[in-house]
């Protein structure tokens, strides 16, 4: 919690949602319903479209961001050409470094799966 909160809020999201670094460095606002507390990705890896449900916990985190970031079109922006956060090597070191366990976003995500089979979500779901 001692990091700054892009890089917070983009592990917990991560951790929350399961989703792939790819698709929450480019995450969009207009793909974030926070009166619905949903959010939606219209392509996936696999291609297929995707709504996920967010909880309390990360949707308020979310509208938190919202404030933080008002005119970006980007969750997470950066300073890069696309305008979105691109670079997590440094961050993910230094939570890393500082808890003393070493983790990948893979890794969160494997948890996210590994959480929510043990809550029997199906497996076609998680998918």
């Amino acid at each position: 919690m001692a990091e700054p909160d892009y890089s917070r809020d983009f592990l917990l999201l991560a951790l929350f949602t399961g989703m792939r670094r790819g698709e929450l460095s480019k995450l969009r606002w207009e793909n974030v319903d926070l009166r619905a507390r949903t959010l939606h990705l219209p392509t996936t890896k696999n291609g297929d479209p995707l709504n996920l449900p967010l909880s309390e916990f990360i949707a308020d985190m979310l509208a938190q961001r919202a404030e933080k970031v008002a005119g970006s079109p980007w969750v997470f922006p950066g300073p890069g050409k696309g305008g979105h956060l691109v670079e997590t090597k440094k961050f993910l070191a230094r939570v890393s470094a500082g808890s003393g366990v070493a983790f990948t976003l893979h890794d969160l995500r494997r948890t996210f799966i590994t959480i929510a089979e043990s809550l029997d979500v199906p497996h076609y779901a998680l998918k």
